[in-house]
């Protein structure tokens, strides 16, 4: 059991790790599984993270993923799932309408622009990006992460702190919220 833990998460926050978080979706779509109407998937980018990295060191830049991951549990319904994907990008499956994921998304970007991260004797100020795709019916999973991964391309080009949306089942984006 603890061998099986240990390969579902990621070593240094703690979070799901980016495989369990894709098994979890396959199950949902899957027919007759867990019979989940609407889901949203966000992807969520921290901004400028490899600047603090390379400013104040790697050890400090982990302490951060641990930091964000924590706030990002804070405004989490407890059956929202979190998962750390790679870097400093996160992924979170919430179960609901385009309207209330597009709300858990402001939330999670109000929550970094509250206030500043302290680490060690430095205040680190944050924003994120953020990419959101609606599960569309019968659509496979890796469609669903590219829809996303192509509304956090969008959001990272928009600038700090925004939320793209992917519009149905194509390639279209809008923006939806930046501040600054």
């Amino acid at each position: 059991l603890l061998a099986r833990q240990s390969v579902e998460r990621d070593p240094l926050t703690g979070a799901l790790n980016a495989q369990v978080l894709e098994q979890m979706l396959q199950a949902w779509s899957s027919p007759g599984s867990l019979n989940v109407n609407n889901y949203a998937l966000l992807l969520v980018d921290l901004d400028g993270f490899a600047e603090v990295n390379a400013r104040y060191g790697r050890a400090v830049g982990d302490a951060l993923l641990q930091q964000a991951l924590s706030r990002m549990r804070g405004v989490l319904r407890p059956d929202d799932t979190i998962a750390r994907m790679d870097g400093d990008c996160f992924g979170i499956v919430s179960e609901c309408e385009r309207g209330e994921s597009e709300l858990l998304a402001r939330r999670i970007g109000e929550t970094f622009a509250q206030r500043p991260f302290r680490i060690d004797s430095h205040e680190i100020v944050m924003s994120v990006s953020i990419g959101l795709a609606m599960s569309q019916r019968g659509e496979p999973v890796p469609e669903l992460f590219e829809r996303a991964r192509l509304a956090l391309r969008h959001a990272v080009a928009a600038g700090r702190n925004a939320v793209s949306v992917a519009q149905g089942g194509g390639r279209d984006v809008a923006v939806v919220l930046q501040a600054q």
